[in-house]
């Protein structure tokens, strides 16, 4: 089973070049604060997260359990191979 990636995240990661957890941010319309506050970092660490195209694993786990999405929907980078 393949989870659904919207085209607008698509676009953004592999036009625009942007990290698929900024990219997905900005799908649900989510401040980098709220991210950084649920993710328990601060805001510098979390804006610098979000310029790695290929953050940790644990990283991207948390980053889709709090956007609601699921880890391959997030790691599109990795399946993109597939």
């Amino acid at each position: 089973m393949t989870d659904t990636i919207p085209h607008a995240v698509v676009e953004k990661v592999f036009s625009k070049n942007m990290s698929p957890i900024k990219a997905w941010r900005l799908y649900f319309g989510r401040s980098d604060r709220s991210m950084a506050i649920g993710m328990g970092m601060s805001l510098g660490m979390y804006r610098n997260l979000e310029t790695v195209q290929k953050p940790g694993k644990a990283v991207l786990e948390k980053a889709a359990k709090l956007l609601g999405i699921t880890f391959d929907q997030i790691d599109m980078l990795e399946n993109s191979n597939a």
